[in-house]
């Protein structure tokens, strides 16, 4: 198992904000230095806000594929290709640190709400993830009904939730686990481009 660090063009290809969704609700963002964060919220709802360490355990290496000419043909033909650019396996903990989030501002009498305080012990044990990243042209994969999402040049797809399962959450948030399915949100989108589409208006998984 090596640190982010020996890995840097995987790095840099990694270290970004990764979404869950086109409303900012479910967010992972990783740090070169082997930090990161994952929040899940929704509205005025906060379930969870927790810096994690994260480590690389296997990668192949960073696989870019030179562009083509930009014809018209082209164009139309990568808007809906991805191409695969890592295939890798990284290793995430959750961790109880208390500091404040870089990606979420939490008034200070909430500050107890950082570090899991909905998860069970469970949560917390190191998991690896099997994680694949493609390159190409994306929507985000929860989209809410009549909204405009933006476009991102990155996929990644995890083999499972990064979000812990829902035995590893105090029994009494199982209503909103049903609901929100943390457990099941495994694509992450990055990288936003410059184009907005909207998506056909309802909710996409």
């Amino acid at each position: 198992m090596t640190s982010p660090s020996d890995h840097s063009a995987v790095v840099d290809l990694l270290c970004q904000s990764w979404y869950a969704d086109s409303y900012d609700g479910h967010i992972i963002r990783l740090y070169p230095d082997g930090t990161g964060e994952i929040i899940s919220r929704a509205d005025l709802s906060l379930w969870l806000a927790a810096h994690i360490d994260w480590k690389i355990v296997e990668s192949g290496g960073v696989q870019e594929i030179a562009a083509p000419k930009q014809s018209l043909l082209n164009k139309w033909i990568l808007s809906s290709q991805a191409s695969r650019v890592l295939v890798a396996t990284i290793e995430i903990t959750i961790t109880k640190r208390r500091e404040p989030l870089s990606h979420l501002i939490i008034n200070p009498d909430f500050a107890h709400t950082i570090g899991g305080h909905l998860l069970l012990e469970s949560a917390f044990k190191p998991t690896q993830f099997d994680i694949t990243v493609e390159r190409g042209e994306f929507m985000a994969p929860l989209i809410l009904k009549g909204m405009s999402s933006p476009v991102f040049g990155l996929r990644m797809t995890f083999d499972k939730s990064p979000y812990p399962p829902m035995e590893s959450w105090i029994p009494e948030e199982a209503p909103m686990l049903e609901s929100m399915r943390q457990f099941e949100k495994a694509c992450f989108v990055a990288q936003r481009l410059e184009d907005t589409k909207r998506w056909g208006g309802c909710i996409t998984m």
